[in-house]
Parts: structure tokens; C-alpha cells; sequence
């Protein structure tokens, strides 16, 4: 009896054997059509872009599969206009982050050409030019190397900041340095610093990656680290399982958790940067709402919170101050995905300095939309409908306000 179970559990475990290595085998063999093609690069002078001219693939194998090529600046869009400006042009640049970036469509379903389409409608066929500049996990403070290098010299008529839930934090290198694991001082993009009630500018520091915090402790089972580093099928496995099954997959992968990973961050910070690890008292990253969550929660917020609030009032302020001395204009549209304490604290910041908004959950609204129908299922970004829609909105302010100019 017993050796009979023996050798159905052998046969079994050996049919189970080859099966996976016949799976891993095609995975190899004809690699799976959701494989991402990423190439990024450190440009010195903008910090993270894509290769310019470019093969750029994203894809989570369930709501879309998009390959294009990124444009002479490495960035997701057609090829940059010229730095003449023709007569009778009407220019609109947008900058943001994966928003616009905007993997997740073809360019031509992209914010920017569905914007184009509709005021040269609305111009009788007069030109409009529009280009974008969206890097993920960009903030506006990192965004202004895109105005000084890209935008600025072509003198748009209009800037449009695309402000999404995470911009509070992308603009604190302290918030970002604990999200991501680079040392406040050090960061691969530009940031800004306070100093006695002073902010100022803090560059890039091209030797980053010299001064990265330490990660939390790997505790993911041996088998779990052993296989995704080895095998490909297991990675596209597992990454299904993320997107559709997520408990299975946090049991199987028993990753380390959001709040594990900023504590151990957070420890490292009050050993090399105490005074920065005392601007986060007052927030448990175990127990507290996540670092965008904490935008949503009332005041007082912990003193981190509240520099990153001044921070992006200053980012703002840049933007407004630098478009006013070429002729431009500037507008702010908040996505869909912003929560309504974090869109009062936008309006604020934005009527303090005279900065027009334009709300895409509010057009939604009126269009009778839901904001599940402006994205993707299993992905928040925007899907074609809500690319849409956000022209639709950033259309009609700009021909309420007359941005575009007829003659």
C-alpha cells in the first residue's frame, strides 16, 4: 500500500516536473507577447528619459499591448517641432508624469494629438502644435528640467502640468528618497532644498546612485527568489497573479511591505540624516495611510508633509514665473484619480499664485462618466476614453479663456 502511494506521489511529481519544464522551455523558446522593453537612460542635464529613437514596449498581458518609439528627446512622442515658431501657430506643451508619459495607448489616442484635433476643429483648420514630456514617477520639481531644455526655447502658448495623487510626494526628495531608496542630498533629478525658511534649487547629483539608502531584509522564500530570478515562465506567472489574483500572489512572493521597506529607510535616514528622519515624527509608515494617502488625511500633517506641500507651491510658482516672462500661459489639469482633500490642496496652492484649474473628475461628471470609465481595469492610467475626456476639458478653458491665438 504504501509503496503504491510512493509511486503515484513520484509519478506525479515527475509528470508535474515535465510540465513546468516544457512551459519554461516555450517561455524561452518564443518568449510570451507581454514582455516590457524599458531602456531608460540618465541624461545628465533632464535626469530619466527614454533612449531617444528608441523600441518602447509596455504591456500587462490583460488590457493593452503598446509598442512605439520615443522621439529625439526620449520621451513617448512624435518627433519635437521646430524651434521657429511659424505665424498663426498655436503651441501647447504638456508636462507631466506617467500620465502623460502615456504608455498604456498608441500616441495617436495620446491627450496631447486628441487636443490638437479639437482646437484646429474649433481654429477652422488653423495649425496647432502640440508635443508632451512625461517621465513616470516624475513631480513637478523634477519636470522643470523638461521646461528649461525642451519647452522654453520653443515658447509655447500654453503649458499644461498634468497633476496626479503622487505629485505632493514626487516633489520632496525626502518623501521620494524613503519611496525609492536614494539619499535626500543625492538625487537623480532636480529637487528643491529649504534652509531657514529658504527653498532653493537642489541640482542633480550625476554620482547618485554612490549614496542609495539600504533596502529592507529579503525574506521571500527560498524557492519564490530562486525561480523568478531563473525562470521566465515563473516571471510571467507571477506577474499575472499580481494583477488578477494579488493574495495569491503576496503568498507566494511574500515581498517585503510597503511599510517595511520605508521603516528600514526611515532607520537608515535618522543614522546618516537625522534632522531629515525627524521631519517624518508623527508618521508610522506600518500603521499610517501610505505617502500619497497622507495628502488626503486633514491637518496637521507631520512636518515632511507639510514641506512637500511648500515644495510644490514653489514648483508652481517657477512654472508661472517662467511662462509669464516667455508670453506663455499656464494651465493645471488634475486627473481623475486625485481624492477631494488632495484636489482642495491643489486648488489652494494654485489660487495663491493665479494658476487656472481645470478638473478632469469634474468634466467626467458633467459628461455623465464614472472615473472607472476613464481607466484601464487593472491599470489606473488612462485608457483612450479618458485621454479623451481630458482634452475635451483642456479644450474648452482653453477657448474660454482665449490661450489659442486665431491671428
Amino acid at each position: 500500500m504504501w509503496r503504491s502511494v510512493k509511486l503515484v506521489a513520484l509519478q506525479l511529481a515527475g509528470t508535474v516536473l515535465v510540465l513546468y519544464l516544457v512551459l519554461e522551455g516555450w517561455a524561452r523558446l518564443f518568449p510570451p507577447k507581454d514582455k516590457t522593453v524599458w531602456p531608460l537612460v540618465q541624461n545628465p542635464a533632464v535626469g530619466t528619459t527614454f533612449q531617444p529613437n528608441a523600441r518602447v514596449v509596455l504591456t500587462n498581458g490583460l488590457d493593452f499591448h503598446v509598442e512605439e518609439k520615443s522621439n529625439e528627446a526620449g520621451f513617448l512622442d512624435r518627433p519635437l517641432p521646430p524651434i521657429a515658431k511659424a505665424p498663426g501657430v498655436c503651441r501647447v506643451a504638456f508636462i507631466g508624469d506617467s500620465i502623460v508619459e502615456a504608455a498604456q495607448v498608441p500616441i495617436r489616442q495620446k491627450v496631447h494629438v486628441q487636443l490638437q484635433k479639437l482646437l484646429e476643429a474649433s481654429r477652422s483648420g488653423k495649425p496647432v502644435e502640440t508635443m508632451a514630456f512625461g517621465i513616470s514617477g516624475t513631480g513637478q520639481l523634477n519636470q522643470l528640467a523638461y521646461l528649461e531644455a525642451f519647452v522654453r526655447p520653443r515658447k509655447p502658448d500654453v503649458i499644461v502640468l498634468v497633476f496626479v495623487s503622487n505629485d505632493f510626494a514626487n516633489n520632496s526628495t525626502l518623501l521620494e528618497s524613503i519611496r525609492v531608496g536614494w539619499h535626500p542630498a543625492h538625487a537623480p533629478r532636480t529637487f528643491a532644498r529649504e534652509k531657514n525658511g529658504v527653498i532653493e534649487l537642489q541640482p542633480i547629483d550625476p554620482n547618485w546612485m554612490k549614496h542609495r539608502l539600504p533596502a529592507a531584509e529579503d525574506e521571500r522564500p527560498f524557492l519564490h527568489r530562486t525561480l523568478h530570478k531563473s525562470s521566465r515562465f515563473y516571471r510571467w506567472l507571477y506577474a499575472k497573479l499580481t494583477l488578477q489574483y494579488p493574495a495569491v500572489a503576496a503568498w507566494m512572493g511574500r515581498e517585503p511591505t510597503f511599510g517595511s521597506r520605508i521603516a528600514a529607510r526611515i532607520a537608515a535616514l535618522s543614522k546618516i540624516v537625522p534632522e531629515d528622519a525627524r521631519l517624518l515624527e508623527g508618521w508610522d509608515p506600518v500603521t499610517a495611510p501610505t505617502i500619497d494617502g497622507m495628502f488626503e488625511e486633514p491637518d496637521p500633517l507631520p512636518a515632511a508633509f507639510l514641506q512637500a506641500l511648500r515644495f510644490t507651491s514653489f514648483a508652481i510658482e517657477e512654472y508661472r514665473r517662467r511662462a509669464a516672462q516667455d508670453g506663455s500661459r499656464l494651465l493645471v489639469l488634475g486627473t481623475h484619480e486625485l481624492w477631494d482633500r488632495q484636489e482642495n490642496r491643489l486648488r489652494q496652492v494654485l489660487a495663491e499664485r493665479g494658476v487656472p484649474y481645470v478638473s478632469l473628475k469634474a468634466h467626467i461628471a458633467a459628461k455623465g462618466g464614472t472615473i472607472a470609465d476613464a481607466q484601464w481595469r487593472h491599470d489606473a492610467h488612462w485608457n483612450p476614453q479618458g485621454h479623451v475626456w481630458a482634452a475635451e476639458a483642456l479644450a474648452q478653458e482653453i477657448e474660454k479663456q482665449g490661450l489659442c491665438p486665431r491671428d
